[in-house]
């Protein structure tokens, strides 16, 4: 009625609001949602004035301990990757006699302290000995720079398991579907609810979001209009913060006005409709009436910044390992030179 009050103010016009039962013959009406009837003198729509988006709101994901985090900024992979090069580098440093007398735990125990960057009390004295030493110094320092720098990364981990977000991932997870009886006529997802046996058909939004709200662990098919004005009707705005709205579209319904098609002011109507959807007007009023606190807004504005943050993964590990070969190469190389100038040096000597 507000986008009605608008034109009309622009046409220097006078509202007035019928409520339509039955066809409506009228001429020179303008109307929301009324039956058309094609053989009369009107047009299925006028210029559309806003797009209702409908998809699924699921429970939002559960939060977790702070430390378990750590499996999830830090991936497993990551971490087999660095305790198998830890144990492969201690085993060759036993080898190789790099502290005599030492057993294996302590070789491990050096060689972790050389990871975290920690001096040790005694340098490598042999050569085949400071080939790997130099190698595995030049790689833990790589690897413990990244590790810092995703440190930040673990720090801002809200800590919460995984969100559903997908059509996909909303059919394996096993969440009870429910929508709302008129609803069930969409052809662009009914071959999905073929699909799945465990969903719940109610006669409104109004008793669907009754019964979610009660009811955890049901995921329920709605627009982000009618899902905020039912919660404010509620009372309980703030338990919005309990569903997150899925990002995957499922249908978009594009909202329009009912006019006859022999009115001289049609072109006009277009116009101001148009002119009012470029200028924000008609979504603020949407908004204005759905989310008047904005208390929405900022809830998925939080929830979006408190997930921003990328795993730490091997591929990210690829630069120590690189770091890591060029290191065993250049000391290789060092290695074999040293040979060749103390075999030199010693047949001059002879």
């Amino acid at each position: 009625m507000e986008i009605l009050r608008h034109i009309a103010s622009f046409l220097n016009f006078t509202v007035r609001h019928y409520r339509v039962i039955n066809r409506f013959k009228r001429k020179g009406f303008v109307g929301f949602g009324i039956f058309i009837d094609v053989s009369q003198n009107t047009l299925p729509f006028l210029q559309t004035y806003y797009t209702q988006t409908y998809t699924w709101f699921v429970p939002r994901a559960q939060f977790r301990p702070h430390w378990s985090s750590i499996s999830r900024v830090f991936k497993l992979d990551t971490w087999t990757c660095i305790l198998f090069s830890l144990t492969l580098v201690s085993l060759s440093l036993k080898c190789l006699d790099f502290i005599k007398f030492a057993d294996t735990s302590h070789c491990f125990l050096q060689t972790w302290a050389i990871f975290l960057n920690v001096a040790v009390h005694k340098l490598p004295q042999k050569s085949n000995i400071r080939f790997l030493f130099s190698s595995w110094v030049m790689f833990s320092i790589a690897v413990a720079t990244i590790f810092q720098a995703f440190m930040t990364s673990f720090f801002i981990d809200p800590g919460k398991g995984y969100q559903i977000d997908t059509i996909l991932e909303l059919e394996q997870s096993g969440i009870k579907l429910s929508m709302a009886k008129h609803e069930n006529g969409f052809d662009c997802w009914q071959s999905m609810l073929n699909r799945i046996s465990d969903y719940s058909i109610f006669n409104n939004e109004k008793d669907m979001l009754t019964y979610c709200v009660r009811n955890p662990n049901i995921s329920f098919l709605i627009s982000e209009e009618v899902f905020l004005y039912n919660f404010r009707s509620f009372g309980i705005l703030n338990q919005t913060a309990l569903f997150h709205k899925m990002n995957t579209v499922v249908i978009n319904i594009h909202r329009t006005i009912n006019m006859d098609v022999t009115s001289p002011y049609l072109p006009q109507v277009n116009i101001i409709i148009k002119r009012l959807v470029e200028a924000g007007i008609a979504k603020k009023l949407v908004d204005n009436f759905s989310d008047p606190s904005a208390l929405w807004k900022r809830i998925k504005s939080e929830h979006k910044i408190l997930y921003e943050y990328v795993p730490l993964s091997l591929f990210h590990l690829s630069s120590p390992f690189f770091y890591l070969s060029l290191g065993l190469t250049g000391s290789f190389l060092l290695f074999i030179g040293e040979i060749i100038v103390n075999r030199t040096i010693k047949c001059f000597e002879l």
